[in-house]
């Protein structure tokens, strides 16, 4: 099926042309609203303000939007637009819910102590084992209990808990390697008598 507005072909279930979006069950003639001459389907070539009506082409669509080359005038021209003979389809647009701005949340500054024990903490297991493993644990608790305190004022709980880890697991390594160096030696010391 071709559309009678713009040649292009369809299939045969569709309503609509999908090149123009003209109604492809309407009949090519429409009558024009302002001067009640009805269009027959072709083209209405407009030059030096002179309307010239020449009929479509045997075998081919109801409207070219073009004359063939070998008609082409060699001053500029215009096609005069078709008017539909039926009006266009309603689009109902869908209703957009409004939705809610959330407040912004401004991230809480981190607690100097928290940072101080998460840096203790990893250099208790990279550097000083137990030198740094002891202000790991402090600051960590220092921290954990002035960020509950602020009511939500303060972050960085993550990190002092994060050094408290670190600082409470290198004191027990270093806990139980004390332990198995005394062992060792008291089972040296028995071996030896």
């Amino acid at each position: 099926m071709f559309c009678s507005h713009c040649g292009a072909k369809n299939e045969e279930t569709q309503r609509f042309c999908y090149n123009c979006g003209s109604s492809l069950n309407a009949s090519p003639q429409a009558e024009d609203s302002s001067t009640g001459q009805a269009y027959t389907g072709q083209t209405v070539l407009i030059k030096d303000n002179q309307a010239q009506s020449q009929p479509p082409p045997p075998n081919a669509p109801a409207q070219q939007s073009y004359p063939p080359a070998q008609e082409a005038p060699p001053q500029p021209y215009f096609s005069q637009p078709q008017q539909p003979s039926s009006p266009p389809p309603q689009v109902v647009y869908g209703y957009v819910p409004v939705v809610p701005m959330m407040p912004m949340q401004v991230k809480s500054p981190s607690n100097d102590k928290a940072v101080v024990s998460l840096i203790c903490g990893i250099l208790a297991w990279v550097l000083f084992p137990f030198i740094c493993a002891i202000p790991a644990i402090i600051f960590g608790h220092i921290a954990r209990n002035e960020i509950r305190d602020s009511n939500g004022q303060m972050g960085g709980r993550g990190m002092a808990l994060t050094g408290l880890i670190l600082g409470y697991g290198q004191m027990v390594l270093f806990v139980l390697g004390c332990g198995c160096i005394v062992l060792l030696a008291l089972i040296g010391m028995v071996a030896s008598h």
